[in-house]
């Protein structure tokens, strides 16, 4: 499968018509339930799905150790990798899609399959760790207001 074909997959599975990459070779979309995701053209054969996912806010610990396990073999990620953006530091789900031994069956399934942990982790995980990261907060500034303070001498 060549690039052009998977973009056309991806507007005929949104119901878009006529939409091209930019000079950057990337065609922003948005899948259901809002999700926004990048196709990026790699190659004649290559194109790589990127969303940003602003609930993980990866200046917190907790955050970045749960994508670190995400990443882990895939165990949340599928076949898609976390990073952070090198110019702005923000979350990025993305994953690099080899179009040469898919047909339209395949890609159809990789995109659903991509869209599918974006949207896990842009709603479901990301509520879930941000009251996770306030509680751990809560907690740790009780212990700091209960701390008493013993000097032996």
């Amino acid at each position: 499968m060549h690039t052009d074909r998977a973009l056309d997959l991806a507007l005929e599975h949104l119901g878009v018509d006529g939409a091209s990459l930019d000079d950057a070779g990337r065609q922003t979309l948005e899948f259901g339930d809002g999700i926004p995701a990048q196709i990026e053209e790699l190659d004649d054969t290559t194109v790589r799905l990127v969303a940003f996912i602003d609930a993980i806010k990866l200046t917190e610990p907790l955050a970045k150790r749960e994508v670190l396990e995400a990443n882990c073999l895939g165990a949340g990620t599928g076949a898609a990798r976390y990073s952070a953006d090198t110019v702005t530091g923000r979350a990025k789900l993305s994953q690099t899609v080899d179009l040469a031994p898919l047909d339209d069956e395949g890609f159809a399934a990789a995109l659903h399959q991509f869209t599918g942990h974006v949207a896990y982790w842009m709603a479901e995980h990301a509520d879930q760790l941000n009251v996770q990261i306030a509680s751990d907060k809560h907690a740790k500034a009780q212990m700091s207001e209960n701390a008493t303070t013993i000097i032996r001498g």
